[in-house]
């Protein structure tokens, strides 16, 4: 929220939830609990009392958003506020000193086998072995190695292609399929690419024959040889249905990778760092063969290329059982 007023237009809903509209927080006739609606993202605040131009003067009691609250002046006051993050898909809260994670649609505590299922893995255990890497067991192909954790990465595994032109590095759940992919879903990956180069070709997503290059259908994040920046695609019986570049550079950096497939909506979001980078409209619903979430990357040089592998999480519903 800005701190300063720019345009407020006082409005009296028809269901009573606000008492005003606007950009910026109103000023003048308000009371304690005067609820306001923030007209660029319909979040609502409650009026806590104070200098109502500022953000420590009011309490975010509902909202959907796409980019975290700045919570830097956040205290005490704005204790019992809640939103929902709509790149990860949970709710959030303040405690009075930080921000905390609520509800989300994976959690254990909210997991209900019936209608749908989980998968994470944060690369801390298991055996470093090609066909049962992991705590899932992942199925491998290329060398494998553990990594030294990091700074807030406290699981890598590295996957590398060797010395030997065209040789794939990658890992999945499953050989060939794993899920059916018309459910409505989410998937995260957080890695990183050592050689950002034109002999080093990379897929963060889902696929169907993840040796494939590319796979016969799938949803991913990929760069291309000569690509300098990821591309958002989406493939269906071995054509290409998008191939969008997000803008987002590739570099040695960790980066998340997330995408969104909603059926309902017939949508898929596909999201970088937190950021969307690209939303697709699939028409009809994206309806092909079972895919598998995965990571690959190929060589396309006789020298050595590797990614490192932080993070893994997927989300899968709309099952019944």
């Amino acid at each position: 929220m800005g701190m300063e007023i720019t345009i407020n237009r006082w409005v009296k809903l028809e269901h009573g939830m606000a008492n005003s509209v606007g950009k910026g927080f109103p000023s003048a006739n308000i009371q304690i609990g005067h609820v306001f609606c923030d007209i660029d993202d319909l979040t609502l605040w409650k009026y806590l009392g104070g200098d109502p131009k500022i953000v420590t003067s009011w309490l975010l009691i509902q909202g959907r958003v796409g980019t975290q609250p700045d919570t830097t002046l956040w205290g005490v006051a704005q204790a019992g506020a809640v939103w929902f993050y709509e790149p990860e898909g949970m709710y959030y809260g303040w405690n009075g000193s930080e921000r905390v994670l609520i509800a989300f649609a994976g959690s254990p505590g909210l997991y209900d086998y019936r209608q749908m299922f989980t998968l994470q893995e944060e690369f801390i255990g298991g055996i470093a072995s090609s066909s049962n890497a992991g705590i899932l067991g992942w199925t491998t192909a290329g060398t494998l190695a553990v990594q030294s954790s990091e700074a807030q990465r406290p699981g890598i595994y590295r996957f590398s292609t060797g010395a030997v032109i065209n040789t794939i590095t990658r890992l999945s759940p499953h050989s060939s399929t794993s899920f059916d992919s018309s459910l409505p879903h989410r998937i995260t990956w957080i890695a990183r690419v050592n050689q950002v180069d034109t002999d080093t070709q990379v897929r963060f997503g889902a696929g169907s024959s993840v040796a494939g290059n590319p796979p016969t259908n799938g949803i991913y994040f990929e760069k291309l040889g000569a690509d300098v920046t990821w591309f958002c695609v989406i493939r269906a019986s071995a054509a290409t249905v998008i191939r969008i570049d997000s803008g987002v550079n590739v570099s040695t950096n960790f980066t998340i990778f997330h995408y969104v497939y909603e059926p309902a909506l017939t949508r898929i979001t596909f999201y970088i760092n937190d950021q969307v980078v690209v939303q697709q409209t699939v028409t009809p619903v994206f309806n092909v063969p079972g895919i598998a979430p995965y990571g690959f990357l190929i060589n396309l040089a006789a020298a050595d290329k590797s990614m490192d592998i932080d993070y893994f999480h997927m989300v899968g519903q709309g099952i019944v059982r």
